[in-house]
């Protein structure tokens, strides 16, 4: 199980990333003006962007570190 935990939080950390940078960023900047509308658009996502991003570090990591506390290694 905490193997499975921690392959779907680095898929969503490297999801996130791609997203981000790949679909939403160019998406808004042929959609948006240059100048202030695609900055505030972009950044407003942003803090929960990190803290998700946060979080699934956080939670892959303890179960990174329970596996090799609980599961001898093979």
């Amino acid at each position: 199980m905490g193997r499975y935990i921690q392959t779907v939080a680095a898929g969503l950390l490297i999801g996130k990333v791609l997203l981000l940078s790949l679909v939403v960023a160019p998406v808004l900047a042929k959609q948006l003006e240059p100048d202030c509308a695609f900055g505030r658009a972009v950044g407003a996502p942003f803090p929960a962007y990190y803290a998700l991003g946060m979080g699934a570090a956080c939670i892959g990591g303890r179960c990174r570190s329970m596996e090799r506390c609980s599961w001898p290694d093979s």
